[in-house]
């Protein structure tokens, strides 16, 4: 990325960002006042100009949502972004990624998107005039995987189906959650959605469609990197801070950093996204979501009684940032590490 500054007619500097492309001169963003925010949703493309007819083909309607996503939560000094900016960049993130994953499936077959067929299936004229109910986003990457055969990691629907409850909160009855958490989770998404349009989408695009999506996806890959560097700068603070304590310290049912601390407290922080449980309710927390561990009546709980305090607060088999590959076994309520050498929390 190169800028150029010149003297504004009234002496301001107007800040001109250019990304250029192999060709050699295709201006990306528009010009600014110097100290004002980057924005991605430049003026000078089609879809924003006056009167400009609605034609929004199905991965160009992704991408000009994604547009608004790094518009919200995208910020070249790291600054955090307000509750407002943290909703929209959700909502749109969500419409994001259902309109492209469902655009994949709808190249493999247009019955795919539907939410179920039945004795009365929907027919094909209707489906092209929007008279159907299409499935879920969550469905949508199961069926690219199952059906299509697609590699989808669970990670990554896991990371789909958080954003679409974070959607239906908001939507519905409202979001409360921290700032951080919900800049980490969506930063998950645009980078695998970023990933999804680079190996099953704009590959299969004509010469006339690549060209004008390339703008936008460069415009997008800068707002990620941005919206990254804050995950990533947040994430060294927290290592400095908890440095003594990584043997304790486990991935966050909230925001999926490794920020959660277990040292014996009353309350289990994570030092990330900043929530706050009490050692049981973390404790359940970590192992559905983190473990995806759920009794069926067989087998070991999946939370024990801890040998030590006997709360029934000890997690077996946690990953801790010390040495994620390797598991301990670790009470949340007296923070002891429960195996043959057992040592008492740090800091006691």
């Amino acid at each position: 990325m190169t800028s150029d500054i010149s003297a504004g007619a009234e002496g301001a500097a107007p800040h001109q960002d250019r990304g250029v492309d192999a060709a050699g001169g295709r201006t990306l963003f528009s010009p600014r006042r110097l100290g004002e925010p980057r924005r991605y949703a430049d003026p000078s493309r089609a879809v924003q100009q006056p009167g400009s007819d609605v034609m929004f083909p199905p991965i160009e309607n992704g991408l000009d949502y994604l547009i608004s996503v790094v518009d919200n939560l995208a910020k070249e000094d790291g600054t955090p972004v307000s509750a407002r900016n943290l909703k929209y960049g959700v909502l749109h993130l969500q419409a994001a990624a259902e309109v492209l994953l469902k655009a994949r499936l709808q190249r493999e077959h247009w019955s795919l998107v539907l939410a179920k067929l039945d004795r009365n299936p929907t027919t094909r004229e209707n489906f092209d005039a929007g008279k159907f109910a299409s499935c879920t986003m969550e469905d949508a990457a199961l069926r690219l995987r199952n059906v299509v055969g697609l590699h989808i990691s669970p990670e990554s629907i896991k990371a789909l189906k958080e954003l679409a409850e974070s959607r239906n909160a908001l939507q519905h009855f409202g979001l409360d959650d921290t700032g951080p958490a919900v800049e980490a989770k969506a930063a998950l998404v645009l980078d695998f959605l970023i990933r999804f349009l680079d190996e099953h989408l704009l590959p299969d695009l004509n010469n006339e469609e690549r060209e004008r999506t390339q703008d936008d996806m460069e415009r997008i890959r800068v707002g990620l990197t941005h919206i990254q560097a804050f995950v990533d700068r947040r994430m060294e603070s927290v290592r400095a801070e908890l440095a003594s304590h990584l043997g304790r310290t486990l991935e966050c049912p909230g925001c999926h950093q490794f920020g959660l601390l277990v040292d014996g407290g009353e309350d289990i922080k994570c030092y990330f996204c900043g929530r706050k449980k009490m050692s049981g309710d973390a404790a359940l927390e970590y192992v559905f979501y983190v473990l995806g561990r759920w009794w069926d009546g067989e087998g070991r709980t999946p939370v024990e009684e801890c040998p030590h305090c006997s709360s029934d607060s000890l997690v077996w088999d946690a990953r801790a940032l010390a040495s994620p590959q390797d598991s301990i076994d670790l009470c949340f309520h007296c923070g002891v590490v429960a195996d043959t050498q057992a040592v008492e929390p740090e800091g006691k």
